[in-house]
């Protein structure tokens, strides 16, 4: 599965989009990673440094798990389990 999400980066705190990609079973979500970082729609991840590359993991994984959060709890009120 993927999940994107746009953030800043650098000193000149430019605008990319992070394409992550990941799996799930029952337990959760797992095997999360960058498949791209996208600048004016190039991809840019193999240019980054890789403590960027760490960070952006990190913020990609909370992203993530908001995302994953916010979808279960408005999928339990649309079934009025909530």
């Amino acid at each position: 599965m993927k999940h994107e999400f746009q953030t800043l980066i650098g000193a000149g705190f430019a605008p990319v989009v992070v394409i992550m990609a990941y799996d799930t079973d029952e337990v959760g979500v797992f095997g999360e990673y960058i498949e791209k970082v996208l600048y004016e729609g190039i991809d840019i991840s193999d240019c980054l440094h890789e403590d960027t590359l760490i960070d952006l993991t990190i913020k990609g994984e909370k992203d993530l798990k908001e995302w994953i959060d916010q979808e279960r709890e408005e999928a339990e009120i649309a079934m009025g389990q909530a």
